[in-house]
Parts: C-alpha cells; structure tokens; sequence
C-alpha cells in the first residue's frame, strides 16, 4: 500500500471545488459549533466521492464504529481541541451527552509495531478520567477558513488517521465492519487499512447542492 495523506483536514467546501461538487446538501449535517465532518480516502477518484455514514457498533467492543450509506450520522464537536461525540434526539435535534467520546492513545501489552495507536473511540469519559487526548490542536492554513487538525507527535515518526477492515463481522446484511485508529509508528504499515483524511466545513453558508 502506498504511502497516502496522513494529515487530517479541515477546509471549507468552496476550497475544494472537485470533492465538493460531489456532496448533496442532504448529506452534509452540522454540529453547534459549525463543523461539518466527512471522511475521504484521497485515492478513491473524484466521481466516486461520497460522504460517509457513521454509528456505534451494537455489539463488540465501544471504540468500533460501522460505516454505511443507510446509518445514521454520527455527529461530533471538537471541544477545547479534543473530539466528542454529540447526540441527535428523536425530532433531530441535537442535545449534549456530555464528554462521550474522544481521541484516545493507549500502547498494546505486550509490545509489538506499531506499539502506540490512536483510536476514535466514543464512550462515556466518565469511566476514563483524564483520557481525552488534548493533544489535536487547529493550525491555519493557506486558503480563506481553511485549516489543518494536527497532533503532537515525538520526533522521527510517521502518524496518520486509518480506516481498517474488521476482523469480525456485525453488519445484518453482511457488509464489512470498518474501525478508526490514528497510528504513531516507525516503519510498519498495518494491513487492509488506508489512510485517510477529515474534512470539515468552518462555515455552513456555502453548502454544495446535487
């Protein structure tokens, strides 16, 4: 697998004319703070972007996510530089959960590579005292409301956002399970994942129609 972008983003739709000409304004959902995420593989062409359906695992372990067209989307807010996870109430609403999912390193026992993972886990922090990661800060980049969601990292190191295949199936239909991991390693590249990069919109006034 060649190396693809590591670096999630953050841009506004009108700075990436190609991608947004693709999404329905259907598709697009906006936290209360204005951010508008969606994943992309940066391989994939251009006509087969699409944006990508999110929801909890009902089985397995909490830091699972399944990816669909049909779920529903998982709505989340960066807060103070950590990404949670926001609730949806029955009539669409968005009501506040609270600190129910963040970015979470942990390193695997025993050791083995890549020995330190970044995962997109949503559960309640509450059980987890001081896990949310701060370590994701925004940096401005070139371009009007664009930027770039960076993570400090040691020195020498690779580090990227990964969507990988499950080894274990808990879709209905039968279609595969994907998880999120951010990775900080050195020179190991995990099998069936890609990188991939986070975009958001900073602004909800210039949403892309079909």
């Amino acid at each position: 697998m060649s190396y693809k972008s590591i670096t999630a983003m953050l841009a506004l739709a009108t700075g990436i004319t190609q991608v947004a000409s693709q999404i329905c304004a259907e598709n697009i959902v906006t936290t209360h703070a204005g951010l508008e995420f969606y994943l992309y593989d940066d391989s994939i062409p251009e006509n087969n972007y699409r944006p990508l359906q999110l929801r909890p695992s009902k089985e397995g372990p909490f830091s699972y996510l399944a990816i669909d067209n049909s779920s529903p989307t998982l709505l989340a807010n960066l807060d103070n530089g950590v990404l949670v996870a926001e609730g949806l109430d029955s009539d669409g609403t968005i009501f506040d959960l609270g600190p129910v999912g963040f970015l979470q390193n942990y390193t695997t026992v025993p050791l083995s590579k890549p020995t330190t993972f970044g995962q997109l886990a949503f559960a309640n922090t509450s059980s987890f005292p001081n896990a949310s990661d701060s370590q994701w800060f925004l940096s401005g980049a070139s371009g009007t409301n664009t930027y770039n969601l960076w993570h400090n990292e040691p020195v020498n190191t690779l580090n990227g956002v990964q969507i990988c295949e499950a080894d274990f199936d808990l879709n209905e239909d039968g279609t595969p399970w994907y998880y999120f991991q951010y990775v900080d390693w050195v020179s190991y590249y995990p099998p069936e994942c890609e990188f991939v990069a986070v975009l958001t919109n900073v602004s909800s006034s210039d949403q892309p129609t079909c």
